[in-house]
């Protein structure tokens, strides 16, 4: 046993090799007069040589700022002067990329993270490295799902030739398949991803108050290598290969795009991939990696009836009359696991709602995936959205002393929330809602 342990140890250490990821997680407490913290991936691996930069001002009112590393524990720690503020302004973890390391921005795991505070009994502030989902407030100039550059992951963009006058843009559906070339930046195994666009969507350009899976943007891509191909399908007949092509790079079946710095927007650059629909070929089945499960979930499959589905398929968020997209704001350092329940209590005679979905699930919400059931997401689709009264709570084991706290847009936070839809906007643009999910541990 001895023996196994060690080798399953040195495993682990390889799996960060050059990330600088260490085998075991550490907690961290409160000390008198310091700020300290941990930073780790999403599965609990510590990172090593991220950088935490503090500012705030001492007792006297001079300014102040420092910069501390995280060791190969994953913490960070240093000594303020005594009877200050101090705050965190902002962290990064170290990612190699094809053109060398990037600092790489992390997910705060406290609310308020910014906010100038005394440490007298001292400060604890924990970071998330995240490859993909939306940034929080703190962090996020926009705020808004709708902004790519709202999120960690990776961005492409598909310019689209070969489409002519007569071409049907509805019925016309490019799939584009990414499929990871060895392991994620931070050391994860990554899955292939299958995501839609229709030809009106690829010539609809991000920016213009649309949902991102009906631009031209594969958006939130989590950060790694991959190899993208792609078919399309008409109205008739079956689906036929078409060649790809990165800027100024001559045409093949299949490109490679491997995140990078960006010099222009807050992340990775985008990349530009262009589809080229003329001289489409009938495409060889192609041998992938299976994807691994997603957890099972005891939320009940929602059915819609054929005139409740609009834009033909059941996966699709939008194919419903309302749809709610859950984002995970803050989450207290919960388990990915652990199980939310979300209750819709009708104001107008509908039925009542109940709703679960894991963490895991909801984090997943935000990549368009119409391959994926809509109960593996943090997509919750409504065949009758109306007026209700929203709650939410964690029911597995993992909810104990802890509260979930709802915020609508354009409305204030609370443990229960008012959600309505008007008539008019019902299969429209304001059929989507989002309301941003926050679980506080109480003390």
């Amino acid at each position: 046993m001895r023996a196994l342990s060690i080798v399953a140890l040195t495993r682990l250490l390889a799996l960060g090799a050059g990330l600088g990821l260490s085998a075991e997680a550490l907690p961290v407490k409160a000390r008198p007069g310091q700020l300290t913290g941990a930073v780790k991936t999403t599965t609990g691996r510590p990172v090593a040589g991220a950088r935490v930069n503090i500012f705030g001002f001492t007792k006297a009112g001079t300014e102040f700022r420092t910069t501390a590393r995280t060791g190969n524990d994953g913490v960070y720690a240093v000594t303020l002067p005594a009877g200050g503020l101090y705050r965190v302004s902002n962290a990064f973890a170290p990612l190699k990329t094809a053109q060398g390391v990037v600092d790489h921005r992390l997910h705060p795991l406290e609310r308020n993270f910014e906010v100038l505070s005394s440490n007298t009994s001292g400060l604890v502030r924990n970071f998330e490295l995240r490859l993909s989902g939306l940034k929080p407030a703190e962090t996020n100039a926009s705020g808004n799902p709708r902004d790519p550059v709202s999120y960690y992951g990776q961005i492409i963009r598909v310019l689209l030739t070969g489409d002519g006058p007569t071409t049907d843009q509805q019925s016309t559906v490019l799939t584009f398949r990414l499929m990871p070339v060895g392991r994620l930046a931070d050391g994860s195994e990554g899955r292939t991803l299958t995501l839609r666009r229709t030809v009106k969507h690829l010539r609809t350009e991000e920016g213009l108050g649309f949902d991102l899976d009906k631009t031209q943007l594969l958006h939130d891509v989590p950060l790694g290598v991959y190899s993208v191909t792609a078919t399309v399908s008409r109205s008739a007949g079956a689906a036929q290969g078409i060649l790809l092509s990165l800027d100024g790079s001559a045409r093949r079946p299949a490109v490679t795009v491997n995140f990078r710095p960006s010099e222009s927007t807050p992340g990775t650059s985008i990349f530009n991939v262009h589809a080229h629909l003329e001289g489409a070929a009938a495409a060889a089945p192609q041998s992938q990696r299976p994807t691994p499960a997603m957890s099972p979930t005891p939320a009940p499959t929602l059915t819609p009836e054929p005139s409740s589905v609009i834009r033909g398929h059941i996966n699709a968020p939008n194919a419903y009359p309302g749809n709610v997209l859950l984002v995970l704001e803050d989450y207290a350092i919960t388990p990915e696991d652990a199980l939310l329940e979300v209750r819709f209590r009708s104001l107008d005679g509908a039925p009542d709602l109940v709703v679960r979905r894991t963490l895991r699930q909801i984090r997943a919400g935000n990549v368009g995936d119409n391959s994926r059931p809509l109960t593996e997401t943090g997509y919750l689709p409504l065949l009758n959205p109306g007026a209700f009264l929203v709650s939410a709570a964690l029911v597995s084991a993992h909810g104990e002393g802890r509260t979930v706290d709802l915020r609508p847009d354009g409305v204030a936070a609370g443990r229960e929330v008012p959600l309505r839809w008007a008539p008019a906007e019902r299969y429209g643009v304001g059929g989507g809602k989002v309301v941003y999910v926050t679980i506080n541990r109480t003390p």
